[in-house]
């Protein structure tokens, strides 16, 4: 039989744990929406903490938090991709001559 010492300690750290993935996941949310603003310069730059449909911290954690990071590394993708587009369009012309 488990102690109600052992329970409550259990339950406290079930409920850490519990706290530290939907924050992970909150943090995900917020790099993919600055991601996502910085390529489309239509959005608000502001508008970090919106819920939509696609974003949001879902149930179970684990897996919301894995669609997360597929999430993130695509738009990081695309936004390294952007950024490299725009850095040879603005790049200096040298003429050899």
């Amino acid at each position: 039989m488990i102690t109600f010492a052992a329970r409550r300690q259990l339950l406290t750290s079930l409920h850490s744990e519990k706290h530290d993935l939907t924050e992970q996941a909150r943090q995900h949310i917020k790099l993919i929406r600055q991601l996502e603003a910085s390529l489309d310069e239509t959005k608000q730059r502001d508008d970090y903490e919106r819920e939509d449909d696609e974003l949001r911290v879902t149930y179970p954690l684990l897996e919301c938090i894995d669609y997360l990071k597929r999430k993130h590394q695509t738009i990081s993708k695309l936004h390294k991709e952007r950024f490299e587009q725009v850095k040879s369009a603005h790049s200096p012309s040298v003429v050899i001559q």
